[in-house]
């Protein structure tokens, strides 16, 4: 008993309250802010350097292509996370999913993944920065660093740098101050930037197409490493749609949430993927693909034409560019640790939230600390692939999250149903208001309304077997096998394509079983009917979409070295100690299921027993408890 206990609580989920916009953080990023950070997450690195990789060495020309089959992948998950962007409007992003679609334990280590991801992006971004400052002083940062402050020594540790980056510290700490001092200011400086280096993308991009030959896509054919390649450099410049999820992160904070956060992920995507094909359609034509200089990408049109000077606008661009990206990652950081901290899961003093600048300061100030500390001491080469585990395990967790809210008819659907029927019904009556007004909720339960979906299709009713189990019951199990199924064949696939190469039969005998269960699994979702919950916006193709996401995804992670993935093992045992010795206990459901008192005589709830009148609401699978009704408030409408 006391097992099933600990289980159900590790699988609680959070108490949702979608009537109110009340915030301690301020409201005040439009969707064009919101677009803009967005696309400052993606444009970086990709853009600078990966393009000149990915054409010379693996992709010749059709790396054109390969931006385009990135992006295609990347929106599978972009999608997903609009649909559930435009329902869950506080901080947290695909945190706050998991904790109110499948459970507190998956939650939190999706939250502390997304963490690293965070911490990792902003402590490698700020050491190129610096890296890229001191190559174009001809090492002369470092070299001043190592006579003066070092007496001529450097340090030969593993894992700790040679040299101390005193100016990647000093970068790291001048972002925290700027997103420590206001949401506001943060989204300026980081448009004002990305502005700068989308000025300098147009005059590479026009620079390259004055000197464009038609010949550097035919002497050596447009597919110089054969389709394959094409898909490899896919593979690779996926990493540089990553960073859509910032504006999931930015919701709490954003002027009509459930309308403008899937507006700006899809926007943001579709710009940067139209930069990055343009740029490489003009650098591919402008110069040979194999002549391509890898230290100095988008400058070699201009190099090979003597025009030396505009190297130097090149290198403006790639500062302004990584300092662009410096801005959301740093962000996001504290942003993760106020949401887990406000649910209980993390240190409470994460919550403080400065009352002027109305910014998360106590996470500013921790999180920014370390993250400066590793900028300064460590070797983040090392450390670089370990971002991309988070990212993608996020992704993950919001396919599936999407198919749950899809296949599950629960009190949080129902929750979700009222509040968006009400929320359709004042846009459309008060079209004139303020944006901050579309969103006002009264939890009435004269409002109720019935949700259907789940059950088996009109014309698959036949199916008797499959027809006789409760609503929802078989799409649920089937979204979990499928997932994990998935997992598994993607796993094999990649750890045993040598024995599958050469022929051996009962890997080869295994890859089809698991291929054949998958599909087994996969097909009772898709003759179910949907819940519909009346989002904003909808992920098309559901569960296509979800399942193709996590295939690629998945893909993606076992690609990852086995010393990327140790280092992130020792990371989630960190974050699984964390949450046994504090998050478990100091959950606000734990708390709320153990201490809350319903007045007025409706029903009690202590020490996880509950009376007859709320058998419906607690120890289920979704937890929304109701609220008594309140009084209508002046200016609210039914």
């Amino acid at each position: 008993m006391a097992c099933s206990n600990v289980i159900r609580n590790l699988c609680r989920l959070k108490t949702l309250d979608l009537s109110t916009d009340e915030t301690k953080l301020k409201k005040c990023l439009s969707c064009l802010d919101l677009t803009l950070m967005g696309v400052s997450g993606m444009v970086g690195v990709t853009l600078y350097v990966l393009t000149g990789v990915v054409a010379k060495e693996i992709a010749g020309p059709s790396m054109v292509l390969s931006l385009v089959f990135g992006c295609l992948a990347a929106m599978l998950a972009a999608l997903c996370y609009a649909e559930l962007g435009s329902i869950f409007t506080k901080t947290g992003s695909a945190y706050l999913f998991t904790y109110s679609i499948i459970g507190e334990f998956p939650a939190f280590l999706v939250g502390w993944s997304i963490l690293l991801e965070y911490i990792l992006s902003t402590a490698v971004v700020a050491s190129g920065w610096s890296g890229y400052l001191d190559s174009l002083t001809n090492h002369k940062i470092s070299n001043f660093t190592v006579e003066v402050l070092m007496g001529g020594e450097t340090w030969n540790t593993s894992f700790v740098t040679e040299v101390p980056d005193i100016v990647g510290g000093f970068v790291t700490l001048l972002i925290l101050l700027v997103v420590g001092l206001g949401t506001y200011l943060s989204s300026s400086v980081n448009n004002v930037l990305l502005m700068i280096n989308i000025g300098i993308v147009a005059f590479i991009s026009i620079g390259g197409f004055i000197f464009a030959d038609g010949n550097n896509w035919t002497e050596r054919g447009f597919f110089p490493f054969g389709f394959g390649g094409t898909l490899s450099g896919a593979a690779i410049v996926f990493i540089g749609y990553v960073g859509f999820d910032i504006i999931a992160v930015s919701a709490e904070e954003a002027i009509d949430s459930h309308k403008n956060v899937p507006r700006a992920i899809i926007a943001s995507l579709v710009i940067v993927a139209i930069i990055y094909t343009i740029v490489a359609v003009s650098l591919t034509l402008a110069v040979p693909f194999y002549e391509i200089d890898i230290s100095a990408v988008l400058a070699t049109p201009f190099v090979k034409h003597n025009l030396i000077w505009a190297k130097y606008i090149v290198d403006i661009g790639a500062l302004c560019s990584m300092g662009a990206c410096l801005v959301p990652s740093a962000y996001a950081m504290p942003r993760i640790t106020y949401a887990m901290g406000v649910d209980g899961l993390l240190f409470k003093f994460f919550t403080t939230v400065h009352p002027t600048t109305r910014t998360p300061l106590a996470g500013t100030l921790c999180i920014g600390t370390f993250t400066t500390f590793l900028v300064v001491f460590f070797d983040l080469s090392t450390l670089s692939n370990v971002l991309s585990i988070g990212t993608l395990v996020a992704f993950n967790m919001v396919a599936v999250c999407v198919m749950f809210l899809r296949y599950q008819k629960t009190s949080l659907t129902r929750h979700i149903l009222q509040h968006n029927t009400i929320t359709s019904s004042q846009d459309g009556d008060a079209d004139d208001e303020d944006d901050e007004n579309t969103t006002r909720f009264l939890d009435n339960h004269d409002n109720d309304q019935p949700v259907t979906g789940g059950a088996l299709k009109p014309r698959f009713q036949f199916l008797t077997t499959m027809n006789s189990y409760p609503p929802c019951m078989v799409p649920s199990v089937c979204i979990v096998t499928t997932t994990c199924l998935l997992v598994l064949l993607v796993a094999i696939g990649v750890i045993f394509m040598d024995k599958i190469k050469a022929g051996d039969w009962w890997v080869i005998l295994l890859v089809i079983v698991l291929t054949v269960s998958t599909l087994l699994t996969f097909i009772p979702i898709t003759l179910h009917e949907q819940v519909n919950i009346g989002s904003p916006f909808k992920t098309p193709l559901v569960p296509f979409i979800p399942v193709l996401s996590i295939l690629i995804n998945t893909m993606f992670i076992m690609q990852l070295s086995t010393a990327t993935w140790i280092r992130f093992a020792i990371w989630i045992a960190i974050g699984t100690a964390i949450y046994l010795l504090y998050g478990y206990h100091h959950s606000v459901e734990n708390l709320a299921v153990k201490e809350l008192t319903v007045s007025e005589g409706q029903y009690t709830v202590l020490n996880n027993t509950v009376t007859d009148d709320v058998t419906d609401y607690v120890m289920k699978p979704s937890l929304v408890m109701p609220q008594p009704p309140r009084r209508k408030k002046e200016g609210f409408s039914k």
